[in-house]
């Protein structure tokens, strides 16, 4: 269940960044951070901590923003489409 709300999290999240909604950004960070460790992708909220860290500072350096935007994206499109289900030496 979790992983299906990634997709609308990651594009709450973009949104965000595209329109310089910090307060809204910080927010959503959180949130990914605080769930991610209650469901077990605890490396899903090492990155979305690293997002509101770098939020939290007085002067956030955008392209450091935009860098950890990227990096919870992809870490989140590995969670939802992992390769381990592409079917590859699969015998189920």
């Amino acid at each position: 269940m979790y992983v299906d709300d990634l997709d609308q999290r990651m594009e709450a999240v973009k949104a965000a960044f595209e329109t310089a909604d910090e307060d809204q950004l910080r927010r959503l960070a959180h949130q990914i951070k605080g769930s991610a460790g209650g469901y077990g992708f605890g490396p899903i909220g090492d990155v979305a901590a690293e997002l509101e860290y770098e939020l939290l500072r007085e002067e956030a350096d955008i392209s450091q923003v935009q860098e950890r935007v990227e990096d919870l994206a992809s870490i989140c499109r590995a969670a939802v489409r992992p390769d381990r289900h592409s079917g590859e030496g699969s015998n189920e």
